[in-house]
């Protein structure tokens, strides 16, 4: 069974759950009017004040009865991306100010950047449980739906401590779902352009004592639309991208008890597959690597607890083994049918990590809210090329398999300060370590026998932050942070050799970077939210690369750069049935690192200096009915690092419209790029055009 039959089935397999479980549902509530008896049901005011967040995966949270005092946090709520119908990871985080979504060329995949901060130098977890891949420390955002969250956590430049190492940029954090109800859950399907479906299903149930959720999702696209602006070249026709397909499916299971009040006890498990092409450069003279990927798996399990010491005092508990495996086949031209043999038709990834961490809190001392970390993390990367063929998958000549193997360690403290009424600080400070254990590389050309042992070292550093935070009023606040933030290289900067583009650099240094923000936000006539922030960055002993011979680059440390911005976002209540929203990004990037007018001056890449991002809702005279409008704006950008490509700007207009058909299900049509813009984040690399979607849910 191909696996669109199999999406298929899957499909009509949710649909018919979610048929069944509304008219359950249905009966459970008429049922309910009669019987007019709560006794299993949690009080009215409870299920108001209760959500489906699973706190036991936030990290920057106080306790369970107050929100983080870090008001610099930012969360985009389940509700938010079901509205602007972000499914992907990568989408959802774009509605954020001073985030910009980004490509990476034929690997056909989305990443993000952080007010100019790459996704090695923002690290992923997913209920502070670090997912991105050991070898490079990133991984492909498009893999990861939202369909399962309760909500994203974005800190910036102040990250909490209690996140661990390598948050230079900032941290992103997914929280799962945690049921509050004994019968709970939602179900969707949906199509658009591309032969493009999904399906999802979510189902959990909470037994005061215990509680239990699963989930799945499958998500198909077999291609997108080239827009009708573009002009076809000897790489790429109009009407479908080549190569643009994908596949995800995933399911998820969680199982927790709650023996006692503010225990919780929680196990995990994560099972995702991936499946996608790689489209190539559609310039004549463009790239000339043909790719795509027939496996992007990960399998994540994991244990995390709250236990309360008395009445002041907690410890948490996190455990986790995250493992990936990625299969990268090669070609040799754009009809994907011969493979490419001088550097291995397929190229393995076998990675896997484990760890943990420890984190203690206490209010013992008057005014100070105190917490401890301790967070321990072994990565391995396994890979290899095979070898010998050329249009017959199974006939090879595989390398045998190259490790690395990396410890990372870091022990943290942070204390909220109660100054004065209505100020209050956060100081914090980390020591962080990082090891070399193993780094293999086959090579019979270097050594023989092959299997060549790069040197390896230990690096550590000390980062400490301090945040001022003062309320204004109710609604008005206002803060100031500086952080020290260390990013140490990866597996991948270190060690690869880039299909003999690259020269290896064992001695590699940690990056380090000086953040510091000004942020106010306030409430105006109880209808007008607005917020801005002021940001800079100073970036030293930046990794870079470097020409060191004929079509040879290696990273080292020659960077400083330079990184300031400001962020304004808000939403305005016009009418009752009228809001208007939007967020705006300038940042301004240097790499002061030589001369600008040199030949060999490396520029900064993949970031515009204005982003706009705004929408209108509008609900109807007609009950029920409602419309969504949203534009995003993009200037242009710097597509290759010598400076001689470039992007241009772009702005995409979006519409939406939905129907409450009756209480707990929504019907939605709509348009995205309706305008059927022309653009690319990666020069070579076009976006889709203009693509049409109906979908369908239901909540109960």
């Amino acid at each position: 069974m191909g696996k669109q039959r199999i999406g298929q089935v899957i499909i009509v397999f949710i649909l018919t759950f979610s048929c069944l479980f509304f008219v359950f549902h249905r009966t459970l509530i008429a049922a309910e009017d009669v019987k007019k008896d709560s006794s299993t049901l949690p009080a009215a005011g409870d299920v108001k004040k209760d959500s489906n967040v699973f706190t036991l995966g936030e990290i920057e949270v106080r306790d369970a009865s107050e929100p983080t005092k870090n008001i610099a946090v930012e969360k985009i709520s389940r509700e938010e991306m079901e509205e602007f119908n972000r499914n992907r990871l990568t989408d959802a985080l774009d509605l954020l100010p001073g985030v910009t979504v980004s490509g990476t060329s034929q690997r056909n995949e989305k990443t993000i950047t952080i007010r100019g901060f790459g996704r090695s130098r923002v690290p992923v977890f997913l209920d502070g449980i670090p997912v991105y891949v050991p070898n490079d420390r990133t991984f492909d955002y498009d893999r990861f739906t939202t369909f399962d969250l309760s909500e994203i956590v974005v800190s910036k430049g102040f990250a909490s401590v209690l996140y661990g190492p390598n948050t230079m940029g900032g941290a992103v954090n997914m929280v799962t779902r945690k049921p509050v109800k004994p019968v709970e859950g939602d179900a969707g399907v949906g199509y658009s352009t591309g032969n493009t479906y999904y399906g999802y299903a979510n189902m959990g149930t909470n037994q005061k004592k215990w509680y239990a959720q699963v989930g799945a999702s499958y998500y198909n696209s077999d291609f997108y639309p080239m827009s009708n602006n573009y002009n076809p070249t000897s790489r790429q026709g109009g009407g479908r991208r080549i190569q643009s397909d994908s596949t995800d499916d995933k399911v998820s299971f969680k199982v927790g008890l709650t023996p006692a009040q503010g225990h919780e006890y929680a196990f995990s498990f994560i099972k995702q597959h991936g499946e996608k092409g790689g489209p190539d450069d559609t310039r004549p003279n463009g790239n000339n690597n043909f790719w795509n990927w027939p496996k992007w798996d990960k399998t994540s399990y994991y244990f995390t607890s709250n236990t309360p010491i008395l009445d002041k005092s907690y410890v948490k508990v996190r455990l986790y083994y995250d493992k990936l495996e990625n299969w990268l086949d090669m070609f040799t031209n754009n009809t994907y049918s011969v493979y490419k043999t001088s550097f291995g038709e397929r190229s393995y990834y076998d990675d896997w990590t484990v760890g943990g961490a420890i984190e203690a809190g206490t209010t013992l001392i008057p005014r100070n809210n105190i917490k401890a970390s301790f967070h321990y993390k072994r990565d391995t990367h396994n890979e290899r090329n095979r070898m010998g063929s050329t249009s017959v998958k199974n006939v090879y000549a595989p390398e045998p398999w190259q490790r690395s193997d990396d410890l990372t360690m870091s022990a943290g403290i942070e204390d909220t300060i109660d100054i004065v009424k209505n100020v209050y600080a956060i100081a914090g400070v980390s020591y962080d370590t990082s090891e070399g254990l193993r780094a293999q590389e086959w090579d019979p050309s270097k050594i023989s026998g092959g299997m060549y042992q790069y040197p390896t070292d230990s690096v550590s550093a000390w980062n400490p932050q301090l945040g001022l935070f003062y309320l204004i009023s109710d609604t008005g606040k206002l803060h100031a942070t500086a952080a020290k933030k260390t990013n140490f290289p990866s597996m991948k900067e270190k060690f690869s050799g880039g299909f003999g583009t690259k020269v290896a650099n064992p001695a590699l240094k940690p990056e380090e970077a000086m953040n510091y923000e000004v942020g106010y936000e306030d409430v105006f006539v109880k209808k007008i939210k607005f917020m801005t922030n002021l940001f800079f960055n100073d970036i030293t002993d930046a990794i870079q690369s470097v020409t060191v011979g004929t079509n040879l680059t290696q990273n080292q440390n020659v960077g400083k750069v330079k990184q300031f911005g400001v962020e304004l976002g808000g939403t305005v209540s016009v009418t009752d049935s009228l809001e208007w929203g939007g967020n705006y990004t300038y940042l301004n990037r240097k790499n002061e690192t030589g001369s600008q007018y040199s030949a060999t001056y490396v520029r900064l890449t993949d970031v515009p200096a204005h982003k706009i991002f705004t929408y209108a809702k509008y609900m109807t005279p007609l009950k029920g009915l409602s419309v969504l409008g949203s534009v995003e704006y993009a200037s242009s950008r710097t597509s290759t690092s010598d400076g001689m490509y470039d992007t241009g700007a772009y702005a995409l207009v979006n519409f939406k419209a939905s129907y409450a058909v009756w209480k707990g299900l929504t019907v939605e049509a709509g348009i995205n790029n309706a305008l059927d813009r022309y653009y690319m984040y990666t020069d070579g690399y076009p976006e889709a055009g203009r693509t049409y979607f109906a979908n369908m849910k239901y909540t109960f």
